[in-house]
């Protein structure tokens, strides 16, 4: 709710209250299940997470050319140290980071999809009575 509420744009405060002690038996609610409602929280307000993906699968695609790079240059100052090393470590980094890089571009745009099949709308106005209503 705490997200619905921010969303539609309601005025907020906070207000001070102490909380009681539970007076019988203990809550159902542990951490598995808090840890799956803050999951659901956001990822139902926000597609942050799908697009970290995206940039981490970038990330790791850049690191990996970045090493193989410095693998090459250093086959030809050095010489080989171990024949097949190097590029099967390169090719599954890479091809890894191309797979999340990929799923933050499917994600995007099924972030985009989930948003409009919400169907909210792009804006909300704020009613003040007592100016210029019809009668």
């Amino acid at each position: 709710m705490k997200g619905i509420y921010h969303w539609v744009g309601f005025r907020q405060i906070g207000l001070p209250y102490e909380e009681a002690t539970r007076e019988d038996g203990n809550s159902k609610w542990g951490l598995w299940r808090l840890t799956a409602l803050a999951v659901d929280g956001i990822s139902a307000f926000s597609n942050l997470p799908l697009r970290l993906w995206g940039m981490l699968g970038a990330v790791i695609a850049g690191l990996s050319l970045i090493y193989g790079i410095s693998r090459i240059v250093r086959y030809f100052i050095h010489g080989v140290d171990v024949p097949g090393y190097e590029s099967i470590i390169v090719a599954v980094l890479f091809l890894g980071g191309v797979q999340l890089l990929s799923l933050g571009v499917l994600g995007g745009y099924i972030g985009r999809i989930f948003n409009e099949v919400k169907g909210r709308p792009l804006y909300i106005v704020r009613r003040t009575y007592g100016l210029g209503e019809p009668e």
